[in-house]
């Protein structure tokens, strides 16, 4: 009996203005809402993943979507409701009193925002899944980024706005001060701001992605990351090279992955021994070696003309790939088949010569010749 009167008196105890019952009471609730809240998150989101099945591009549906959004709650939004109705059992003065009236609002505008990215970055997912071809991937996921950027930034404005108008904050005033304040801030980063709007020029123009050879002044190489700020290259040696969106933009770009055919061009030189008929011969021995090759297609052979030291022809075909490897394999097999031909034909190539004659004084009729290569 008198243990209970002691319980009794130290629960009719006042502890900041309220009894400790109270106190005990709501902590209790809190306690109890809080284990409660996380172990139907947790059911939820084992039923769900167990319904569903693993991750594959045809379970994209409504919901696995559910299940990413229970499993993006955060303990700090349950804490944060728990708290809230753990004290409603208690009498809190009037400062503190708005904070806590406030505390759900809050935590559900933040959480919000997680829900938000989540589903923004499922949804992006999911687009991505279904793309089959590897190109169409690359190409999506260039764009992906920087609109994820723009929409999760103009997300967290919202919900900060939202977050301080819900405090009292007079974000009418705020909003202006923002505006005059922004145009400042916009001078003061107009590089970067420049650097981020290339980025967006990127990603809806679509001038190249990732994966494609590009060729912009004297530099040259693979597109690896398409950034808010810059583009990095991976160059033939090796090295990466980094441009700012805004500068590779406005600069000339080759873009070399999108070629279907390379039209090639290339020439090469006869002795001047070289007869008419075997000149004639020279263009159509051209086309059959390059007809015979699968990965080309003929278009001309001509002899064009009469060189310092040579007959000069030109020959122009395509291959019909944008790789570089099948032009240089197809370049070589056209060369070592040249030379063969050429060689039964008894045709030889030009090199740089110079003839010089000579007249005897004696006999101005007699006439000698001496020729010399050129090194």
């Amino acid at each position: 009996m008198a243990l209970l009167e002691t319980v009794n008196t130290v629960l009719a105890t006042q502890v900041a203005g309220n009894l400790l019952s109270a106190w005990l009471t709501g902590l209790v609730v809190a306690t109890v809402a809080y284990q409660i809240l996380r172990f139907t998150r947790s059911f939820l989101s084992r039923q769900l993943n167990r319904a569903y099945g693993p991750v594959s591009d045809e379970n994209w549906g409504i919901t696995r979507f559910l299940g990413v959004i229970i499993g993006s709650t955060g303990n700090w939004f349950l804490l944060a409701l728990c708290v809230y109705s753990g004290f409603q059992f208690v009498e809190l003065p009037a400062k503190q009193a708005h904070f806590v009236d406030a505390l759900p609002s809050l935590a559900f505008f933040l959480q919000l925002a997680f829900w938000v990215k989540k589903g923004v970055e499922y949804k992006l997912g999911q687009i991505i899944s279904i793309k089959k071809d590897l190109r169409d991937r690359q190409q999506f996921s260039t764009v992906a980024t920087p609109v994820k950027f723009v929409i999760l930034f103009l997300l967290w404005s919202l919900i900060l706005l939202a977050a301080l108008d819900n405090l009292g904050v007079n974000i009418t005033a705020l909003i202006a001060g923002l505006g005059i304040g922004g145009v400042a801030v916009a001078l003061a980063v107009q590089s970067t701001l420049g650097d981020l709007l290339g980025a967006l020029t990127i990603a809806f123009d679509k001038p190249f992605i990732v994966g494609d050879f590009i060729v912009t002044g004297t530099s040259m190489g693979t597109i690896e990351k398409i950034g808010l700020k810059t583009t990095r290259v991976r160059s033939l040696g090796g090295e990466e090279l980094i441009f700012p969106n805004q500068d590779l933009l406005s600069s000339r770009i080759q873009n070399f992955k999108r070629m279907k055919e390379r039209r090639i061009v290339f020439g090469f030189g006869v002795l001047y021994q070289t007869s008419a008929s075997q000149l004639r011969r020279i263009p159509e021995i051209v086309k059959d070696i390059i007809l015979g090759l699968d990965n080309c297609r003929f278009d001309r052979a001509h002899f064009y003309k009469f060189g310092d030291s040579s007959y000069d022809f030109e020959v122009v075909y395509y291959v019909l790939s944008p790789e570089y490897n099948d032009y240089m394999d197809c370049q070589q097999i056209i060369n070592l088949a040249l030379v063969e031909r050429l060689e039964a034909e008894s045709v030889s190539f030009a090199y740089p010569t110079r003839t010089v004659y000579f007249q005897s004084e004696e006999d101005p009729q007699k006439v000698s010749a001496f020729a010399s290569s050129q090194n």
